[in-house]
């Protein structure tokens, strides 16, 4: 029950404020936000080729609109350890790839 609680808490990455293993959970989900540039890029492509039956310009408009939901939270990671290692990172590739959607 408790992995499937964990598992399912990928799917909006919102945990409450006392769940460890949740703040970890989520963390480890989104730990690829704040990977160096060239890896965030190949996952950015990969997430580009696994919706490749959406139309370019709706792609855009959906990816960009993801990506600037989790720029205006106060916090991309909900572990503090995430948080100080990988948030300032994260928030670069997101606006990189927000610029590079939008242009």
């Amino acid at each position: 029950r408790e992995a499937a609680r964990l598992i399912l808490l990928t799917k909006g990455h919102a945990v409450q404020t006392a769940d460890r293993l949740g703040a970890l959970m989520v963390s480890i989900d989104l730990s690829i936000l704040g990977a160096d540039p060239a890896a965030y890029d190949a996952y950015a492509e990969a997430v580009r080729q696994e919706y490749a039956h959406v139309p370019t310009e709706a792609f855009r408009a959906g990816r960009a609109r993801v990506l600037r939901a989790f720029l205006a939270a106060p916090a991309i990671y909900a572990d503090p350890s995430f948080r100080e290692r990988l948030e300032d990172r994260a928030r670069a590739n997101l606006a990189r790839e927000i610029a590079a959607l939008e242009a």
